[in-house]
């Protein structure tokens, strides 16, 4: 590849244990059309490989940068992952084959080197779509290159393993008996109600998801009532008249115990996990707002985390999805995980970025809510009779997470709570849940960053304890709308709004 006049600072990350690497720039012959970069490493080959640049417009407009490792003339190169002017990064969690393994080994043995190689090339109108691909449209079409030498890397990381709240492990309350995919809690009879001030709306339920699509309007999706999954699965909320309108969900099939997340600018929602009785689900669904279409993501690297009863949080482009329960063969019990692992849109592939500090212990029925470029994760549960009330703050652009001491009146250990980020501050409202005896509470506070404490809210609340519900923010009315959930004698699906200022008026001490 020619000498190219954009110049780039661009490194490798390979290994928690050493510094990133510098590429070396590169000149070959003048029949390819962009600029190479490279570095050689001694093997093993890594389980996760991070390229990146000083700034994303060291890629030049109309290139895309991508990634191969090569082990051996043997072998075809490694297709790692692409990234463009945009990003100026990748990350990717790397899947070897044994033959790939068998040469790393080799290669360790001789002492010889494994070779990562950047190339910028031009956009090509319509090749075939690489591993790891950073966007849709024009993609780039890989020149060949020549196949030299290594990379030094990690172990995939190991699974911290709890146990779980569910059938296999579980206390049974009110005779309930629960499926092996959700946990145990209480024998809810159904409630009637409807949705206040609209039609009759989505049956009531707890373990769904609410996720606004727009400033006036929030989607519904999954969950469970008193004796089965939720057969009216999907429905839209239009905030201004409190009226619901049932919608097609036939390519998204039952669940509880999901998550959600939307993006309301770009006009897209995410579904990830949950479970279908002893059905597991790995799928990502991404719903098109304006076209009002569902499909599914088809990863192109990595692999997704079987789960429910997580959280997820959409940041930069990228689905974080922490925690959960995550399904054994039976009879070993369920187990609850503490494992961080990321889905980046523009590439379609999954990894598990390395993460420093003290993480969370295991947990499932937690929250984990955004606030700028942190991840506040509070309580949660595992078996046999762990709860929690801690705080764990994860820097995202760091990934470094520790544990935070609080001052105020904090809240009571619990899992399976709704929690929101208010506008305009730093600080998280939790409310509801189940406290350790399995009982419904109906106590708010507010979580206060800048602060570090912690705000009772309760008073703010007169509607009935419940846990399993949601809640999200109405920027017209200044309000929080909380919808569904139960306690340990019905499922809801009543409606109540907060306004924000009745709530933040209590943050005094």
């Amino acid at each position: 590849c020619t000498s190219a006049s954009h110049t780039a600072d661009m490194f490798a990350v390979i290994s928690m244990d050493s510094p990133p690497l510098p590429l070396i720039k590169r000149a070959r012959g003048t029949d390819d059309d962009g600029t190479c970069y490279f570095c050689n490493f001694s093997p093993p080959v890594p389980a996760h490989v991070v390229v990146f640049v000083g700034e994303a417009s060291a890629v030049p407009e109309g290139h895309t940068a991508v990634v191969t490792l090569h082990l051996s003339p043997d072998l075809p190169p490694k297709d790692i992952g692409t990234f463009g002017a945009t990003s100026g990064a990748m990350s990717m969690q790397v899947d070897w084959s044994d033959a790939e393994m068998a040469q790393s080994a080799q290669l360790e043995e001789d002492g010889r080197l494994v070779k990562l190689m950047v190339e910028f090339v031009a956009m090509a109108a319509s090749p075939k779509a690489g591993k790891g691909a950073a966007s849709g449209g024009s993609e780039a079409k890989r020149p060949a290159t020549a196949a030299p030498t290594a990379i030094q890397g990690a172990t995939s990381r190991k699974r911290r393993k709890g146990a779980s709240p569910t059938a296999k492990a579980t206390k049974t309350i009110k005779g309930l008996k629960p499926s092996k995919s959700q946990p145990s809690v209480a024998e809810f009879a159904v409630a009637a109600s409807a949705a206040a001030g609209g039609s009759a709306g989505p049956s009531a339920r707890w373990g769904h998801s609410l996720s606004l699509l727009t400033p006036t309007e929030a989607l519904l999706v999954g969950g469970q009532g008193s004796t089965a999954l939720s057969k009216d699965g999907v429905w839209k909320l239009d905030f201004p008249s409190r009226s619901w309108t049932e919608v097609s969900g036939d390519s998204l099939p039952a669940r509880t115990g999901h998550a959600a997340v939307a993006d309301a600018v770009g006009g897209k929602m995410w579904v990830f996990g949950g479970a279908k009785y002893k059905r597991f689900f790995t799928e990502l669904h991404e719903l098109d707002v304006k076209a009002d279409t569902w499909s599914l993501v088809a990863p192109l690297g990595g692999k997704a985390p079987a789960c429910s009863y997580h959280s997820v949080a959409l940041y930069r482009g990228e689905i974080l999805v922490f925690g959960g329960v995550h399904p054994r063969v039976d009879p070993t019990p369920d187990v609850c995980s503490n494992d961080l692992h990321v889905f980046n849109l523009a590439q379609k592939n999954w990894y598990q970025p390395p993460v420093t500090g003290t993480l969370p212990a295991p947990r499932s029925g937690h929250s984990a809510t955004l606030v700028d470029d942190v991840l506040v994760v509070f309580g949660g549960w595992d078996q046999p009779n762990a709860i929690f009330n801690d705080v764990h703050i994860l820097d995202i652009t760091l990934m470094e997470c520790g544990k935070v001491l609080l001052a105020g009146d904090a809240p009571t250990p619990r899992s399976w709570h709704a929690s929101v980020a208010l506008p305009g501050k730093r600080q998280v409202l939790i409310h509801g849940g189940l406290d350790d005896d399995i009982v419904a509470l109906g106590s708010a506070h507010i979580l206060d960053l800048d602060e570090k404490r912690w705000y009772d809210v309760t008073k703010a609340f007169e509607f009935a304890p419940r846990a399993g519900h949601t809640v999200v923010y109405c920027e017209a009315e200044d309000s929080l709308l909380f919808w569904g959930g139960g306690d340990n004698d019905a499922y809801f699906s009543d409606m109540h709004a907060v306004p924000l200022a009745t709530i933040t008026a209590l943050c005094v001490h």
